[in-house]
């Protein structure tokens, strides 16, 4: 069986964001073109076609996506500013540091915020609240929908 190579996930993932990208600019260029393809297949797909039926779940799963994916760049960019976020990471769940990872990051390969926000588990609302919260020492689904 092969070993997944961490290394490679995360420097193919920041090739894809551009430089001096803001997490929120990401998230919402992706999300506009999810919307504007949404309504394109919606004025133009056949309806109660069987592969229409298919492809219009895959919009869902695109957003979600995208939602994750500025969690983790926001994770990331936290983890980086240093204290006090950093000091908070063994608080995280899920997430282990190997010898590659250690190299890597010594080596200025990658950042310990990169590779943390990569095996950060944000795949609910109350794991997304749980690292923020944790970096940030707040309720961060209170104080969202209290602002």
């Amino acid at each position: 069986m092969n070993r997944r190579d961490i290394i490679n996930e995360i420097l193919s993932k920041r090739g894809r964001i551009p430089p001096n990208s803001q997490g929120i600019d990401l998230f919402n260029d992706r999300a506009n073109r999810i919307e504007k393809a949404a309504a394109w297949f919606e004025k133009n797909a056949e309806k109660d076609s069987i592969c229409n039926t298919e492809l219009i779940r895959y919009f869902p799963i695109a957003l979600v996506s995208s939602i994750e994916g500025y969690f983790r760049f926001s994770i990331a960019r936290l983890i980086d500013k240093g204290t006090p976020f950093i000091e908070r990471v063994p608080e995280l769940r899920g997430v282990n540091v190997n010898l590659d990872a250690v190299v890597a990051i010594q080596s200025r390969k990658i950042s310990f915020g990169e590779y943390i926000s990569h095996f950060v588990s944000l795949s609910n609302l109350d794991e997304i609240n749980h690292a923020m919260s944790t970096l940030l020492n707040i309720d961060f689904l209170d104080r969202l929908l209290s602002s």
